[in-house]
């Protein structure tokens, strides 16, 4: 019996098959130990395929060895050897090349039957959906969408071994062709794949390009696909042979019936322990005289008119964060989110978009252009005088599309998983208590006149640093036509360069897990609480002080060009009382297991990031923001219920924009001198004792990228109080927020809590003109409060900031009289505004983090009881037999890994 693989693989393979299972074939200690816990069924598939290698091996005149598996379940070949393994209900096949011959090899093996609802979706980009429509028009009787999935297997196994790194489903766009194939059974054609993403230079230099040619058969109830790029050769003596030459017609040559020089391998049934192994087979036909070594696949069928070709290592505009190839995480249909028509056009790298104004986007339309940060303060600091409206855009994730409901699967499960922790709970505090001796720093306070490498500018009395950068205290002058007081002055921190503040995410355990630092800042309560990954200013990372770099930093400086995977990348403003047009970027980026925890880090799942939020002044401020940026996985696909639609949310912010008059202007801090400020030897302070001071301060440590420093801190005048009032609409829990006017935000408004304040400052000011809502939350009763714990502020500007975070669920129907600037929402549209610039304000997004985390909001939420099963059905869907085996550790799917 003619092996099926062999026809679709070059002839320097060695290639063997196996129909049913042998009979319990021996396997090394090495290999014993990843099944060791592994079913009986389990254990003879895995040991049918290490058969299945060693003879293939065997072929190639190695000796007998053990196939041991990586970390990510992927089989580690010898030395020299290219090889890929693959398995479906009946099938096991293992086929092997030398490294001299082939750059890469990748094949798979499905039975032929259609895949399971709303999985083609989930694996499949919009064109090569449209793709194969038309080629199921034409050939109906063929499984086209289980096709697309084997291939997309293959090229995975392929690019793994060299790349070293993930390759989502919406990284390779595939296209497919039927190849006329007289004289043999079945059905056989080529596929195209073009990678979507920058090529790693290992692979780059191994294959020469984007595009991967393959070969694709259907034939005795089997799916097959197979990629076999031989390796390049640079130059030819006269009479050598390229490693083409001796590859004879590869997987890209639509050539006739295949036969071969080389013998395979085919087993069917047991084999007795004494049998000899003698290959059998059928020879390849030689290459025609005059074909090419590597012609051109025939040309496929065409992609859809409005499809986008890019230029290599561009990424495609509609695409969203991608996972590994392989079933694992798969969704059932009502698990994902429709994907959209067409996607939009392609965007410059630096470009910004009006964010889309559809109705899964609650993003108010632009009413006019404005000048850039930079340009406003070069403009004597002026901006926002005319209540002109036009917050900058910067689309974090763009549409929604099935990858994003895969991607909210893995962080429902790493949201909710009690096990497959790296450190379990007491491990971490252990390593917490650890850490802190190691990270003793001291602050002391001294004066202005003693505070090295600041001083007063001579011409504004402005406090700045020497060097011209890290940042500067200036003076403020805002007037308004609202509020209590509508006009004033006061001293502000200016920081125009953005800040990156980089969560790293890994896959360990089949859970994701968030790389967290303990990192000790000058301002804060406790000395060190967890900070994320990265949390640098331009000026840090740049090393303008001389000091150490900063770990870590180059995972999001060039995310795509080390392999990582982007999730989350948005620029997001901070406390606009006390910073002016402050603005840090907010990324989440999905990294591999390359990447691994320092002494002072640690890998933690959001199920224990969330249980840590409840203890007082843990988690900084700067993870909060950061976690909050993650996509929302408690809703299902499709809108959720809410009391206003998503239109009426965006018309709301609109007009709020447009009807508030703010000007806020920065002028020479001396200036505010006669408005109730005066700087002091050790202190720029209120003449009330109200608001804060800028206090003058020595720090020295011992982790820090210095050993030592001086720096101007702003110390906060009381607690404040964060409050979100919560109540349920027809079921669904809805937040009540406000937009509100801070004289440092970069435009007129952002959505802030309920309440947010410091209510020592308000002591002298008549009690109407008290908070809105801050009686309410004092008098709320302890069943109405779901989260109540105090968090400390930005510790690197701020010195002991604290504020009470809290979550009050109101009585019945809520407060009446809701005011104009108020607004009832839900958590999917405030998780639809975080994609975006500049709309929820910092101290919301610790709420929206903290919501997130209360079982009695998450267990009301529409879709939430589907999110949550999501990876049960992902691992259903996996570990069906019609669709795929099992990892070598016996985990979902992808022999490959």
């Amino acid at each position: 019996m003619t092996p099926l693989m062999r026809r679709l693989l070059p002839d320097v393979t060695e290639v063997t098959e196996v129909r049913g299972e042998l009979s319990a074939p021996p396997l090394f200690p090495e290999e014993e130990a990843v099944v060791a816990r592994s079913v009986g069924e389990r254990r003879r598939e895995f040991a049918t395929g290490r058969r299945c290698a060693r003879l293939s091996l065997a072929a190639l005149g190695l000796p007998a060895q053990p196939l041991r598996s990586g970390p990510h379940g992927e089989p580690l070949w010898p030395e020299g050897v290219v090889g890929a393994l693959s398995h479906c209900a009946g099938y096991r096949v293992a086929a092997v090349a030398r490294a001299t011959d082939l750059a890469a090899l990748g094949i798979d093996a499905e039975t032929a039957g259609p895949l399971p609802d709303g999985v083609l979706e989930a694996v499949s980009l919009p064109e090569e959906r449209a793709h194969l429509a038309r080629l199921r028009a034409s050939q109906p009787h063929l499984p086209w969408d289980r096709l697309l999935f084997s291939a997309k297997e293959s090229v995975y196994k392929a690019w793994f071994p060299l790349a070293r790194t993930m390759l989502g489903f919406d990284m390779a766009r595939l296209s497919f062709t039927v190849v006329p194939d007289a004289g043999s059974s079945g059905v056989r054609g080529t596929f195209s794949a073009r990678l979507l993403r920058p090529l790693p230079p290992a692979f780059a230099d191994a294959v020469g390009g984007p595009v991967l040619d393959g070969w694709w058969l259907v034939d005795e109830g089997l799916v097959l696909t197979a990629i076999a790029p031989p390796v390049r050769r640079t130059t030819a003596g006269p009479g050598d042979k390229t490693s083409a030459d001796r590859a004879g017609p590869g997987p890209s040559h639509p050539a006739g019936p295949r036969t071969s020089h080389r013998p395979a391998v085919t087993l069917s049934g047991p084999l007795p322990a004494s049998t000899t192994h003698r290959p059998t087979g059928t020879p390849f036909n030689p290459v025609p005289a005059g074909t090419s070594h590597r012609p051109a696949v025939p040309a496929p069928s065409p992609l859809p008119a409005d499809t986008t070709h890019r230029p290599t290592g561009t990424l495609p505009t509609h695409s969203r964060p991608a996972r590994p190839f392989g079933p694992r995480s798969l969704l059932p249909a009502h698990s994902r989110p429709t994907p959209p028509t067409d996607p939009p056009a392609p965007l410059p790298t630096h470009s910004r978009r009006e964010p889309p104004t559809g109705p899964r986007s609650p993003l108010p339309a632009r009413p006019r252009p404005r000048s850039s940060p930079a340009s406003a303060a070069g403009a004597a600091g002026r901006h926002r005088s005319d209540g002109e409206t036009a917050m900058p855009q910067l689309n974090a994730t763009g549409p929604d599309s099935p990858s994003e409901a895969v991607l909210a699967a893995r962080l429902a499960l790493s949201a909710t998983a009690t096990g497959g922790e790296a450190m379990s709970d007491v491990e971490f505090f252990e390593w917490l208590d650890a850490r802190r001796p190691r990270h003793r720093q001291e602050v002391r306070r001294t004066t202005f006149a003693e505070l090295s490498g600041w001083h007063f500018a001579p011409e504004t009395g402005d406090l700045e640093h020497r060097s011209g950068r890290f940042f500067s205290v200036r003076g403020l002058q805002v007037r308004s036509d609202f509020g209590p007081v509508p006009e004033w002055s006061q001293p502000i921190i200016r920081q125009p360069e953005i800040g990156i503040l980089g969560l790293a995410v890994r896959e360990i355990n089949g859970v994701l897990h968030c790389l967290m630092q303990a990192k000790a800042e000058p301002g804060n309560v406790n000395g060190v609480q967890l900070s994320p990954t990265v949390q640098a200013t331009k000026s840090n990372y740049t090393r303008v002080h001389g000091g150490s770099a900063v770990p870590y930093l180059e995972c999001f400086r060039e995310p795509w060009a080390r392999g990582h995977r982007v999730l989350a990348d948005v620029l997001q403003s901070e406390q606009g009382s006390w910073f002016f047009c402050k603005r840090n970027r907010n990324m989440v980026v999905e990294v591999g297991p390359e990447v691994e925890a320092g002494e002072d880090f640690c890998w933690l799942t959001l199920r224990q990031l969330h249980a840590l939020l409840r203890y007082e002044n843990l988690v900084n401020m700067d993870s909060r923001t950061v976690l909050s940026c993650l996509p929302d996985w408690q809703h299902g696909p499709g809108p959720s219920p809410a009391l206003h639609s998503d239109v009426a949310i965006r018309n709301w912010i609109t007009t709020q924009q447009s009807e508030r008059e703010v000007c806020a202007e920065l002028v020479p801090l001396r200036e505010i001198e006669t408005e109730g400020w005066h700087v002091g030897e050790d202190r720029i302070a209120h003449e009330r004792g109200l608001y804060f001071s800028i206090v003058p301060v020595d720090v020295s440590s011992d982790r820090r990228e210095v050993a030592s420093w001086s720096q101007p801190l702003l110390e906060p005048h009381g607690t404040g109080v964060v409050a979100m009032l919560v109540r349920r609409i027809d079921g669904v829990p809805h937040c009540l927020v406000h937009a509100r006017v801070e004289p440092g935000y970069l435009d007129v408004i952002e959505l802030g809590p309920t309440v947010q304040c410091t209510p020592e400052n308000y002591a002298h000011l008549p009690a109407s003109d008290r908070p809105r809502f801050l009686g309410l939350v004092e008098q709320a009763r302890p069943e109405q409060i779901l989260f109540d714990t105090v968090l400390s502020e930005e510790g690197g500007r701020f010195l002991d900031a604290q504020s009470r975070y809290l979550i009050v669920e109101a009585d019945g129907d809520g407060p009446d009289d809701i005011p104009d600037d108020y607004q009832w929402m839900t958590l999917r549209q405030l998780g639809e505004l975080l994609k975006y610039s500049h709309y929820v304000n910092v101290q919301a997004r610790t709420l929206v983090v903290a919501l997130r985390s209360v079982p009695a909001i998450t267990a009301h939420l529409p879709g939430a009881r589907e999110a949550l099963t999501v990876p049960a059905a992902a691992t259903a869907v996996a570990h069906g037999r019609a669709t795929a085996g099992t990892t070598d550790e016996g985990a979902g799917r992808a022999d490959h890994r």
